[in-house]
């Protein structure tokens, strides 16, 4: 990233995969009749976190100081995003393109409101409302279902067999990539697995093989593998990365790389939140995403600080010092003092 021209290649390019992306969403929705689509993504969350991390600094930018032409693309980018999120119908993808898109528009509001920025911020709220109209029914189906209960038990089977991993090994963790190890036979750690069928009346055959899944959760799995220090390390690197976001929009208020850092730190707010849930931020397609975003918010700190460097060594420009008053001459008699008792009058 070179200039502000590079920053806006990458957004239009964001925009053109998210558009290809809906596409691929309503084929598989409505030609293929899946029911949580998940594109070319291994998992329909990994499709909704990849979306909205980059749709919410499409939909900063749009609002910000550009051309309509751009803005349009933007703003087609971000409507690609929410048909993505909400044809995968997971429940937090949805809540977080939510309260992020809220988060954008109370941000951007406050750095400067114009009639620009009200249109567009209405506009786009009509068109969410007269879209998901036909998907409310899906919507509040999927947030009712049945399967919730045990996608939510298995879970939890999952987030205490990484707690007992935790308490055996707190500093360190078990090591890198082994828990799926680690939760199978012949270690101890996935008994919660056993000890849930024995209590619904099934037997349970400790000497079979039984592969058991990984933490859905990141932060459990970080905690599990990592222990402690691992995972205080990555959260610092998170908050660092959103303290930089926070300190750009200070530095650059009602200017363009203010609406793209207000955009970041949604999209990356949100993952990292949804990451308690989620653990999509390992996979191919959102590492690689979540790199870029990285490698935006390092150059606007860059910019930032080289700013900072620069007027920090400009030369102070020091006002003349005023000139001495002159008085004005005395008049009458000069008094001449008398000399010295060690100095003897001159006689002439």
């Amino acid at each position: 990233l070179r200039d502000e021209e590079d920053i806006q290649f990458w957004l239009k390019c964001a925009a053109w995969a998210l558009v290809v992306n809906a596409m691929v969403c309503l084929w598989d929705r409505y030609i293929n009749h899946a029911h949580q689509v998940h594109a070319w993504f291994e998992h329909q969350n990994s499709l909704a976190m990849w979306s909205y991390m980059i749709g919410l600094p499409l939909l900063a930018a749009a609002l910000g100081n550009i051309s309509y032409q751009r803005m349009g693309l933007y703003l087609a980018g971000y409507v690609g995003c929410a048909i993505a999120v909400v044809f995968c119908l997971s429940r937090a993808a949805i809540a977080s393109l939510a309260l992020g898109s809220a988060i954008v528009v109370f941000l951007t509001l406050r750095d400067q409101v114009n009639p620009k920025r009200a249109f567009v911020i209405a506009t786009l709220g009509l068109i969410g409302f007269v879209g998901l109209v036909p998907a409310v029914d899906t919507v509040i189906e999927r947030f009712t279902s049945k399967f919730n209960a045990e996608s939510e038990i298995t879970r939890v089977m999952l987030n205490e067999s990484s707690r007992r991993m935790m308490a055996k090994y707190p500093v360190l963790g078990t090591g890198w990539n082994t828990y799926g190890v680690m939760i199978n036979p012949p270690y101890d750690y996935g008994n919660p697995f056993d000890d849930y069928e024995l209590s619904r009346g099934y037997k349970v055959d400790v000497k079979r093989m039984r592969s058991r899944p990984i933490s859905e959760s990141w932060y459990y799995l970080m905690l599990a593998e990592t222990g402690v220090l691992g995972t205080a390390g990555c959260f610092l690197f998170f908050l660092v990365t959103l303290f930089w976001c926070a300190r750009i929009i200070f530095r650059y208020r009602q200017t363009f790389r203010a609406v793209v850092a207000i955009g970041l730190l949604a999209g990356l707010g949100m993952n990292y939140l949804h990451s308690n849930l989620e653990r999509t931020l390992t996979q191919p397609k959102n590492l690689v995403t979540w790199m870029i975003c990285l490698g935006v918010v390092a150059r606007l700190e860059w910019w930032r600080r080289q700013e900072a460097l620069q007027r920090a060594r400009a030369p102070v420009e020091r006002q003349p010092a005023a000139a001495a008053p002159i008085l004005p001459a005395p008049t009458g008699s000069i008094f001449i003092p008398p000399p010295g008792p060690h100095i003897k009058p001159r006689i002439s």
